[in-house]
């Protein structure tokens, strides 16, 4: 009597065991379709070994959807060999996705700095082209300048009126720059009066000589 009421005691705690198996078995399948949901929507994968990762938890996921009435009890150990597997295996593709999440975003950190530095080059073009246009027309407008004046002493250089729109406080940086094209205005500027004592020089001597001083251009 007391071996029988053992062994009813034995088939119910077997009983409630395989329950809590399929319980778990259940649970684990739910878990599966909502990873696989997961990483079939929302996951980027960029590589092929993470995608064969994920595919082989979805076939293991169908797997364990299927009717368990096979299970007998020499299988049960078999059985949690297999949901160890299955853990393993979703750990694998979890860490796989977080993985790619992560090289996708230091890939998009990288192409902003390279969008940002291609930003920061193309102004600096910019700026550098604006410098040129400047100097080019501060050189033109000083030449002008000094050839309307026609007078020069040796001990002061002509004072050269900048128009007001240009806005010198944008170009401090390139003062010296700047200097060094003010020298060559003064090279033009020696240069234009020694020519110009040279022109006067003839047009005394023509007139001495009782002719009509030739009419020299600009030019």
């Amino acid at each position: 009597m007391l071996k029988m009421e053992d062994g009813v005691i034995e088939n119910e705690r077997n009983t409630e065991r395989w329950r809590t198996a399929l319980a778990n078995l259940t649970e684990t399948s739910s878990n599966l379709d909502s990873l696989e949901n997961l990483l079939m929507k929302k996951s980027v994968f960029v590589d092929d070994q993470s995608f064969s990762r994920a595919q082989v938890c979805t076939q293991q996921a169908r797997t364990i959807k299927e009717p368990c009435s096979f299970i007998r009890n020499g299988d049960q150990e078999a059985l949690e060999q297999r949901v160890e597997l299955l853990e393993r295996e979703v750990d694998a593709a979890i860490s796989a996705a977080a993985h790619a999440r992560t090289e996708k975003r230091q890939a998009e950190s990288v192409q902003k700095a390279a969008e940002l530095r291609v930003q920061q080059l193309n102004k600096e073009l910019e700026n550098t082209s604006s410098m040129a246009i400047f100097f080019y027309s501060l050189l033109v407008y000083a030449y002008r300048c000094i050839r309307s004046t026609g007078t020069h002493n040796d001990s002061t250089f002509i004072c050269i009126s900048i128009p007001q729109f240009v806005q010198l406080d944008s170009y401090v940086s390139y003062a010296e720059v700047f200097g060094l094209h003010m020298e060559e205005l003064r090279a033009k500027q020696e240069e234009i009066y020694k020519r110009d004592k040279e022109i006067k020089l003839l047009e005394a001597i023509i007139k001495t000589l009782g002719g009509n001083p030739p009419q020299f251009s600009d030019g």
